[in-house]
């Protein structure tokens, strides 16, 4: 009789954990979504970051990001689609969507090239802080690590100089930036001719030369770069009496 219950005991416990296992099994089978299937081989998130970088390139967003969301819908854990949102987000001024982005892409590939690009240049854009340029510089050098010929980061890293009114610096990655053709070599090559300019001409102040590169020159920006140049300031108090 003993023998009869143990067994009875035994046969509960066992469908007990069948049972247990069962649901487990439905419930994580209910919970996950069937795979995106490709339609053809071209349908990658390779192949889809790619379109939309040359999207974006000519100004049409709107077809960019369906190229960027279809790369994240194949594969939500690439590094792709979600680099390409950033850059998306970045051409649209949104700069935390875009951050939030390319420290996605960062998340799945540590060694995606184009996503610490794209995280340094978002920085610099952005330019919030006293330590902006440390903190854009770090991924922009990580990035240069990891591919030191790559045109972007190059272009990018170049930019980032420029902001800080570095032009020695800037000028030498516009150059090697030019020295590889790809998106931004139009850009580079005007950038490094009006740096060439700039630092031949040796300004005295900082202001002259970072006015000199924004295209939006108006009446006040000259009266910077005159009373910079001219020491304006350094005569008046020579001229005044004490």
């Amino acid at each position: 009789m003993v023998y009869i219950r143990k067994i009875i005991s035994f046969i509960r416990l066992y469908f007990y954990l069948y049972l247990r296992i069962a649901c487990i099994i439905i419930a994580t089978m209910a919970g996950c979504s069937p795979a995106v299937q490709k339609e053809s081989v071209v349908d990658t998130p390779e192949e889809h970051y790619l379109s939309g970088m040359q999207k974006l390139q000519n100004d049409d967003l709107n077809a960019a990001e369906t190229d960027f969301k279809r790369a994240i819908e194949l594969n939500k854990k690439s590094p792709y689609g979600h680099t390409g949102m950033a850059f998306l987000e970045l051409q649209k001024t949104n700069y935390s969507e875009a951050l939030g982005y390319a420290k996605k892409a960062l998340k799945f590939d540590r060694d995606f090239v184009d996503a610490y690009a794209v995280k340094g240049r978002i920085i610099t854009t952005r330019k919030r802080g006293k330590t902006w340029f440390e903190d854009a510089i770090e991924p922009l050098e990580k990035a240069l690590n990891l591919d030191p010929e790559n045109h972007i980061t190059l272009f990018f890293t170049a930019e980032c100089y420029l902001t800080a009114q570095n032009y020695l610096k800037a000028h030498q990655f516009f150059v090697k930036a030019l020295e590889k053709e790809g998106a931004y070599t139009v850009k580079a090559r005007e950038r490094e001719a009006l740096l060439s300019k700039i630092i031949d001409e040796a300004p005295a102040s900082e202001n002259s030369g970072y006015v000199a590169l924004d295209d939006r020159i108006d009446r006040s920006d000259l009266c910077v770069i005159l009373i910079d140049e001219l020491k304006v300031k350094d005569l008046l108090k020579h001229s005044l009496p004490s």
